[in-house]
C-alpha cells in the first residue's frame, strides 16, 4: 500500500509541476487556464488519493474523499468562469474576431430576435 500511495502522491506532484511550469511558459490566458486547470484538479485529486490510501479507513479518510469530491465538482467550475469572464472582457480584436453572438448581445442587453 505504501508503493501505491506514493505512486499516487509522485503522480501528483508530477501534474502539478507540468501545471506550474505550463502556467509560466503558454502564452494565451486560454493556454494558461487550460494547463491550472486540468492538471492542477488531477494533480490534487492524485494526491488527496495516495493520502487516502495511506490513512486507510478512518474519519480522515472521510474528510479527504469529501475535498475530493469538492475540487472535482469546483475546479471544472471555477475554470469555466474564469474563461467566460476572459472571452467576455476581450471582446473583438484584430486577430480574433468576435463570433460569440450570444456572448455579445448579452453585454448589450438586447436580443437580436427582438424587432
Amino acid at each position: 500500500m505504501d508503493i501505491i500511495s506514493l505512486f499516487f502522491i509522485s503522480l501528483g506532484c508530477v501534474m502539478m509541476f507540468t501545471a506550474a511550469l505550463g502556467v509560466l511558459r503558454f502564452s494565451d490566458i486560454y493556454m494558461r487556464l487550460h494547463a491550472s486547470g486540468k492538471a492542477g484538479t488531477g494533480g490534487t485529486i492524485a494526491i488527496l488519493g495516495g493520502i487516502l490510501i495511506r490513512t486507510g479507513v478512518t474519519q480522515i479518510s472521510g474528510k479527504i474523499l469529501l475535498i475530493m469530491i469538492f475540487i472535482l465538482f469546483t475546479g471544472p467550475i471555477a475554470a469555466h468562469a474564469i474563461g467566460r469572464a476572459a472571452h467576455v472582457h476581450s471582446g473583438a480584436t484584430d486577430d480574433v474576431p468576435f463570433y460569440d453572438t450570444e456572448l455579445k448581445n448579452e453585454d448589450e442587453g438586447g436580443d437580436e430576435d427582438d424587432d
